[in-house]
């Protein structure tokens, strides 16, 4: 009988890599989306024009079951997580003077929890990378195998509570969660799958349908050394994406509290 892996899939490079790694065995693949972005459109399509490839890749021996696609509003509340976000992410590591931890941890962590499901989350090594940084800094891994698919998982007993409460329905994969960006790009050639680096897709913000520059997975494909995937008015933008923080992270929440205030 098969195994069943879970894996939360976005259509970008690292989430990719480790469908393409899992498609050597004889398991089945359960992919997850799950959609609160405006890049829902570009996402979808590099996850179905990946998908074909995978399937019609003569060394593909597991079976990739069909994309399940949620609406995180649909995903219920839970306090006990949404608090260990907080936590999680005024430990985090500050950018342009802001304390920042990308919000999809949370709603990710909410869904594992109403499904009764872990799922695999693809990260990937790097100081930029700020779930590496929080784990490194307040948790501690150890080490799964399952039938030759191998992991980590946070050890409960020996990592900060709060990083527990929020990550403890994930697991990372291995050897991605120690590879860079570029080390993966060889890995996908390794792999034989060199053809769909270029389908990925990363940018949560496209701009007529191409990469931001400012959003994080835009600064963080910038930090890696691989701009050349950013087109030249993206690269532009890339150079001022403070004032797009500062916008995001202080303007606006302070707008809409003063909105609230005066009733409006």
């Amino acid at each position: 009988m098969q195994i069943k892996v879970n894996i939360f899939w976005t259509g970008g490079l690292d989430s990719t890599y480790r469908i393409c790694e899992l498609s050597k065995f004889d398991i089945e693949i359960a992919p997850y989306y799950l959609y609160l972005t405006t890049s829902m459109e570009e996402e979808l399509r590099a996850i179905e024009t990946i998908s074909e490839k995978i399937r019609k890749n003569p060394e593909t021996k597991a079976t990739l079951l069909p994309l399940r696609i949620v609406n995180v509003k649909d995903i219920p509340e839970d306090k006990i997580i949404s608090d260990a976000y907080i936590w999680v992410k005024e430990h985090n590591i500050v950018e342009y003077g802001l304390k920042r931890f990308p919000k999809q941890y949370e709603y990710l962590a909410r869904f594992c929890k109403s499904e009764g499901i872990f799922c695999e989350l693809g990260i990937e090594k790097g100081e930029h990378s700020r779930i590496y940084q929080v784990i490194n800094s307040y948790g501690k891994l150890q080490k799964i195998i399952d039938n030759d698919v191998e992991y980590w998982k946070l050890d409960e007993s020996k990592s900060e509570q709060q990083l527990v409460n929020l990550l403890k329905y994930f697991h990372f994969p291995i050897p991605l969660y120690h590879m860079s960006k570029l080390e993966e790009v060889e890995g996908y050639k390794k792999l034989g799958f060199e053809n769909v680096i270029n389908d990925t897709w990363f940018c949560h913000h496209p701009v007529k349908g191409k990469p931001c520059g400012f959003c994080s997975p835009c600064r963080q494909v910038v930090a890696a050394k691989m701009s050349y995937r950013l087109p030249k008015p993206a690269r532009r933008r890339n150079k001022v994406a403070y004032v797009y923080l500062f916008w995001t992270d202080k303007i606006l929440p302070l707008k809409k509290k003063i909105l609230k205030k005066i009733g409006y």
